[in-house]
Formats: structure tokens, sequence, C-alpha cells
């Protein structure tokens, strides 16, 4: 799976993963699907600042897209962003959602973002267009619940509850640095994104193997892959390997982006070696972790 950066022609494929959102469900209360004219414009408008990212398939195809845009209008509220993310409906429970967010964040990070915001629908009761799933998705990824709007949303003949939940990804301290707005529409700076990673090999080994440094590590990623021991797979300009588990991609992306970049700046936790890196991981049945390396 390859996460890109959305491009002003992506906008009808994008706009046919959002349609179903509009005319199905209490997920957007958005009621009338845009032209594909307007909806391209929302991507540049978005471009314009903040990331919009999409997720391709092996075949080409766009399962998904996350973005994020302005909180609030003031100068102030400039380390906030609000975010969205869809997934094409078939591709749901795949791990595509948290692989787009936690792409999302990094990205939002290294611009000195430090709140991210999330506008969630609510049902009240059980309800044929709407459940908690976006809830719990978000609470699974860090977030918090901080404010709940009773009924303030109509759709479908019936009232829902609209909820705001928040993430902290950064430090506020009382000297903080201007937030690095950037233009994403242009050609030199999306150019430099692409093809930057060297190939970096991923092999699975058993936990057991590594037991000190797995006792650091404090919150394993929980997934359903098949994976067999010495399984490998390689990363070629930072896109996930074939057969990999999103999941587990999506968790290890910016360790590999560091690896292929000659950095070995980790978190706590990891092994800090500019040449490789350990990652914890649960597959359901038995423990896994991943060694990642640079190749030559």
């Amino acid at each position: 799976m390859n996460i890109r950066t959305a491009k002003e022609e992506d906008a009808e494929r994008l706009l046919g993963i959002y349609t179903p959102y509009i005319t199905d469900t209490a997920i957007t209360f958005e009621y009338e699907v845009p032209s594909i004219g307007e909806f391209r414009q929302r991507i540049n408008n978005t471009l314009k600042k903040y990331p919009y990212l999409v997720a391709e398939d092996e075949n080409g195809n766009l399962v998904g897209y996350a973005y994020a845009g302005v909180f609030k209008g003031r100068a102030a509220y400039d380390w906030a962003v609000e975010t969205s993310i869809y997934v094409k409906q078939s591709e749901a429970g795949k791990g595509l959602g948290r692989l787009l967010h936690d792409t999302l964040q990094k990205e939002l990070q290294q611009m000195g973002i430090l709140n991210m915001y999330a506008c969630i629908s609510a049902p009240r009761g059980t309800d044929p267009y709407l459940t908690d799933n976006s809830i719990q998705f978000h609470s699974h990824l860090g977030y918090r619940i901080v404010g709940r709007f009773a009924q303030c949303g109509y759709k479908f003949n019936r009232w829902y509850d609209m909820v705001w939940m928040e993430k902290h990804i950064g430090a506020h301290t009382e000297k903080v640095k201007p937030v690095s707005f950037i233009d994403n529409t242009n050609e030199d700076f999306a150019t430099s994104r692409e093809g930057s990673l060297n190939k970096v090999r991923i092999t699975a080994v058993r936990q057991t193997i590594y037991p000190d440094l797995m006792e650091k590590y404090e919150n394993p990623i929980e997934h359903t892959c098949d994976m067999a021991e010495g399984q490998q797979w390689i990363s070629v300009d930072g896109k996930c390997p074939n057969g990999m588990c999103p999941s587990a991609w999506g968790a290890m992306r910016e360790f590999v982006e560091s690896l292929a970049k000659g950095e070995g700046d980790f978190y706590d936790g990891w092994m800090k070696n500019p040449m490789s890196a350990m990652i914890s991981c649960n597959d359901g049945f038995r423990p896994f972790s991943f060694f990642i390396e640079v190749m030559e």
C-alpha cells in the first residue's frame, strides 16, 4: 500500500469513495454529493496549507484518503487542526484507516502542529445510518472526548449528536515555534517527497529472541496477520510491501523512513542504531517482532 499526496486529478475517484458516506450514512452531515469540480477545489484548497493524503493499492486503485484542515480561523489556533479520514467501504477493517491517520499525524508533527481534532457524528441509540465505530477508532488512536453536543445535526429525518475528540501530538511550551505551513500544490515540493527512500528489508522474528528489548516496549501493535518466522518483505521508496499488514506497516513506516535516510533517532524503547531497529507486534496468536534494516 502506497500513501502519497493527493492530486487534483484524484478528485473523481476520491469522490467515489466519499459519495456512499453522504447518501447512505450519517457519518457526514453533508446532504448533497458535490460536483467533481467542487471536490477538486476542496482538495486544492487543503493542499495550499495542509497534508491531503491518499492510499493507493498495488494496482493503482485509490482506497482511502485523509486530510487536515483549519480548526479555527484565528492565528492563535494555528497549532490545532481538524482531521478527516475516509476509507472505501469494501476495504474497511483492514488497517487502512490507521495507516492513513499515522502518516497524517507524522506530517502534521513535522509542520509543528500540536493538537489533532476529530468532529464525529454520534447516534442516539441504535441507528441504521450510524454507529459508534468512529468514536471507538479514534479512542484506540489516543484521542479523548472533550465535548458532546446534543441533537445538533439533522439527517434522514432524525437528530444526531456531535462529538469532539482531541489528541495532543506535541509539547505545549511557553515559547512555541510557528507552524511551517507548506504549499503541497508546489510541484518542486511534491517531487522532492517521491523516490527519496532506499530499499529496506523487514524480517518477522519471534519476540523471545530479544526479551530485553521487548520488555522495554510498552505499546505492542495488535493485528491479525498470517505471518511466519523469518518471513521477509522489501520496502522500496517508502511503499508498503505487497502482503504486509497495513496496521503493522503504518506503525513502522516512520522508522523505515529514518533508516533509509541514515537517521537513528528512534523513540524510547527502540534500538538507537542508525542501520537497524526492532518493532514489536502481536498478531493475536503468537508474538512477533520485526527486524528492520537498510539494504546495501
